[in-house]
């Protein structure tokens, strides 16, 4: 349900690189990464492609979208969406509060 959840927030498309993602190709992400600190928080999980999900590893979100648009697999444009997106969580707000997101889900 959290990922759904999340995945339907990201508009059926990876936090990353935009590629469509499904059921069976989403997992959650920690944009801020865990080995940094723990932070569960609905503004810190996003929903991703496993391929972003594998190759981000340790490194922070901005880092990692700055990654992909130097590798030329985001357009300047969406290189600006992105960031914008890591720098003003708010635009994640929802009226509904999402208790515990990662009860029962292993990545």
């Amino acid at each position: 349900m959290h990922i759904t959840f999340k995945r339907s927030r990201e508009k059926g498309r990876c936090f990353y690189c935009l590629r469509e993602i499904n059921a069976q190709t989403c997992v959650l992400d920690h944009v801020k990464p865990q080995v940094v600190g723990i932070d569960n928080s609905y503004t810190n999980i996003v929903a991703c492609c496993h391929e972003c999900n594998s190759g981000k590893q340790g490194r922070g979100g901005e880092g990692f979208v700055r990654a992909l648009y130097r590798r030329g697999l985001l357009v300047t444009a969406e290189f600006d969406k992105r960031l914008g997106k890591l720098g003003t969580s708010s635009q994640w707000q929802t009226s509904s509060p999402v208790l515990n997101l990662l009860s029962g889900f292993s990545q």
